[in-house]
């Protein structure tokens, strides 16, 4: 297999690597701070991966999945809040408004 074909999959690694941890970071969760999506696409010609990469490709894989399970979680969680945020009556004419937080 070729070095050059071996260096352009461990870039590919690390940038998937580098995305996880966006993704993974607390911080990008605990502020207001708003995180660009990152429009990612395999670079052409990359070939087939090398079998010395392979574990390290696999354990890319699992560390995704990980993440995805965790935001389908946290996006779950933000669902119902925003359901929860949506059930509030609408205030009309400018009368006070009182919501019940213990019914």
């Amino acid at each position: 297999m070729p070095e050059a074909q071996t260096a352009n999959w461990i870039a590919v690694l690390a940038a998937m690597e580098a995305g996880l941890a966006v993704a993974n970071d607390a911080k990008t969760w605990d502020d207001d701070e708003v995180v660009p999506a990152v429009v990612w696409v395999i670079p052409d010609a990359i070939g087939p991966l090398p079998l010395s990469l392979r574990d390290h490709a696999t354990q890319v894989v699992k560390a995704q999945d990980e993440t995805i399970r965790r935001l389908e979680d946290r996006r779950e969680v933000m669902s119902r809040h925003l359901a929860a945020l949506r059930s509030i009556p609408a205030v009309q004419g400018g009368n006070s408004a009182y919501l019940d937080v213990t019914a």
